[in-house]
């Protein structure tokens, strides 16, 4: 959408600076222009400043703030308990299990208790996740990996009220089995189905009170980041406006209204140039 937007913007630009042509020859018109260019810096530099004080223009460091990473596992995962197993078997292929009988599936003892519960103690937060059951026990890992950034986003947004945070916040799969899983936490286990045996990875994910204030300080950062450049491109869009109706009147009473219709169209060309920048600059915007 924002090819059409700049296209319609440079053509506007461009046929607004071939009307003014004729304008620009009178001495009248250039002590106006130059009046404008003056209003216009001085808005341009408003908005700068707005911009450099907001970060705009900082790094975001290395994962872009606007890459979506919230996509689902890309395997179904299914636990001991359910009737249905989704199993990836070495040809690489996504082969399902149906009616399999769950008295069947045969568990190895020793499973640890946390295993399958949701567990809140206090202001401890616990979650058992699964990898669901692999034909190797990497595969099972890599599935893990996903299972622990789907709960953890998902955790992030009920907590935070808001489906982008996630993507803002950016924990990734290292950090959070870094600072949210213990060693000990993380249970492999090797089950018995119909077809043999296959692999499954349990870990507990544990969202402490130092996680969420954690979450809670980055969120209102990024909130208070994105407002910032919310005013920031209102009130630019405000005063380069303000500046082009100021620029039309003075021109107009320059020339002694004999350019009255040009500068009318150059007026509307350059006001739907300004609220069609705007709409390119916003979409850059996540709108908090």
């Amino acid at each position: 959408m924002a090819t059409p937007l700049i296209t319609m913007t440079l053509t506007l630009l461009a046929a607004s600076a071939l009307a003014a042509l004729p304008l620009l020859r009178l001495r009248k018109a250039q002590v106006a222009v130059q009046g404008t260019l003056g209003s216009l810096c001085l808005a341009a530099g408003c908005g700068g400043f707005i911009a450099f004080c907001s970060g705009l223009f900082g790094n975001f460091g290395a994962t872009s703030v606007f890459a979506a990473d919230s996509q689902p596992p890309a395997l179904a995962q299914a636990t001991a308990d359910e009737s249905t197993f989704f199993v990836k078997l070495p040809e690489g292929q996504l082969h399902t299990l149906p009616h399999v009988n769950p008295d069947s599936v045969v568990i190895p003892a020793g499973r640890p208790e946390w295993v399958g519960r949701n567990i809140t103690v206090g202001s401890e937060h616990s979650l058992a996740v699964c990898s669901g059951p692999y034909s190797s026990e990497a595969e099972a890992e890599r599935a893990l990996s996903d299972v622990l950034k789907t709960k953890t986003d998902e955790y992030i947004a009920e907590q935070l009220g808001s489906t982008l945070a996630p993507q803002l916040v950016g924990y990734d799969v290292q950090k959070i089995k870094r600072d949210l899983v213990r060693q000990e936490n993380v249970y492999h286990e090797q089950i018995g189905v119909s077809i043999g045996p296959m692999h499954q990875v349990h870990a507990l994910l544990e969202f402490g009170p130092d996680f969420r204030q954690e979450v809670t300080q980055q969120w209102t950062n990024w909130t208070a980041y994105y407002r910032l450049l919310q005013t920031g491109l209102i009130a630019a869009g405000a005063l380069l406006f303000l500046g082009t109706v100021f620029s039309y009147f003075r021109l107009d009473t320059a020339t002694r209204g004999y350019y009255t219709g040009r500068l009318q169209f150059m007026t509307a060309a350059a006001i739907l140039a300004i609220v069609g920048s705007g709409a390119v600059l916003a979409q850059w915007i996540y709108w908090l």
